[in-house]
């Protein structure tokens, strides 16, 4: 008998396998701790102020610089009012006061041209801030319209005419006040009229004419002289003759009388303490000083708790402008408490 020999198994080369290297752990930065030992705090969200970054601390230094800053703009912004932008809100009103006051004469010049005739003059007094004429001085180059009423309010909008004094054009001494340095100061160069210079008065009754008689200084303390009724025709213009703006005695007075004929007297108001042209509106003005003041004070409030969470520029964009807006407010209403001439 012969052996069987198995066959030979073939085994299949090894393949080998590259060692594995271990990626060492990735570790993270820990919060930093607080300074009073307690737990760390979270990094702030976008949007605030970077981590790590808290807010200034308000020193008496920076306390002084901030105050002394906001005071700053703050006067700046009271001047602004009536410098800047009072001259164009006075602009503004004269356009649409002109606009009826021309409607006004039409309507009137119309009447007397009909077949049926019409009634030329009014039938009752004048009320507060309503147009009344139009002046115009061709040496000063200037042309206002003319409002019933000489209070603090009216004459940031144009000259008013003092209540309870002829009515311009009409018997007797028609009285104009206006301011000389703010709300557009139209009689800022009233003193350098002269004698016999043209003043023009137009209104639903006609044109009237007056020459100019005297140009002078004087103390309006009592006031009688200036307001008091003259057995002439007159016109009277006066503004403050002090740069002070709280000056309420000093005034440059125009006497002009007039050429011609005048129209026939209407109905006029009553003159009261407050609608002579020397003093201001402290009844009015003084609840919305109050009420923009409290406004500014929770706004201020508000920006210095949004400065302590939010980044500076963005709480400063966000607040300026409403700040701003109510130191305006306010500035106008300030100057609602001087006399109206100013």
């Amino acid at each position: 008998m012969t052996a069987t020999t198995p066959p030979a198994t073939t085994t299949p080369p090894a393949t080998t396998t590259p060692p594995v290297t271990a990626k060492p752990p990735v570790t993270e930065d820990p919060p930093a701790a607080t300074g009073d030992g307690g737990p760390p705090e979270p990094p702030r969200s976008s949007g605030g102020r970077p981590p790590g970054r808290g807010p200034a601390p308000w020193t008496p230094r920076r306390i002084g610089v901030v105050t002394g800053i906001w005071v700053a703009i703050s006067v700046f912004c009271v001047g602004l009012t009536c410098y800047g932008l009072g001259p164009l809100a006075q602009s503004r009103a004269q356009r649409a006061l002109l606009a009826d006051a021309r409607a006004d004469i039409s309507r009137a010049v119309g009447e007397q041209q009909s077949l049926f005739g019409g009634k030329v003059g009014a039938t009752r007094a004048p009320e507060i801030g309503e147009p009344v004429a139009v002046l115009q001085i061709p040496r000063l180059k200037l042309q206002q319209v003319v409002l019933e009423g000489a209070d603090s309010a009216s004459t940031q909008k144009g000259p008013g005419h003092v209540p309870g004094t002829a009515g311009p054009g009409q018997p007797g001494n028609s009285v104009v006040a206006a301011r000389r340095y703010g709300f557009g100061a139209p009689f800022r160069k009233l003193p350098s009229l002269r004698p016999g210079d043209d003043i023009v008065i137009s209104t639903p009754q006609g044109q009237s004419l007056y020459k100019v008689r005297t140009v002078d200084r004087r103390s309006l303390a009592r006031g009688d002289g200036v307001y008091a009724a003259s057995t002439d025709d007159r016109l009277t213009l006066f503004t403050s003759a002090s740069a002070a703006p709280w000056e309420g005695d000093r005034a440059v007075v125009v006497t002009a009388a007039m050429s011609g004929l005048p129209y026939p007297a209407t109905p006029q108001g009553v003159r009261t303490g407050d609608q002579d042209g020397r003093y201001g509106d402290a009844a009015p003005a003084m609840p919305l000083i109050v009420l923009y003041g409290a406004l500014f004070a929770g706004a201020a409030a508000g920006a210095v708790l949004l400065y302590r969470r939010w980044l500076s520029m963005s709480t400063y964009l966000i607040s300026a402008p409403v700040l701003i807006a109510l130191i305006v407010l306010t500035g106008e209403a300030v100057f609602r408490l001087l006399p109206a001439w100013t």
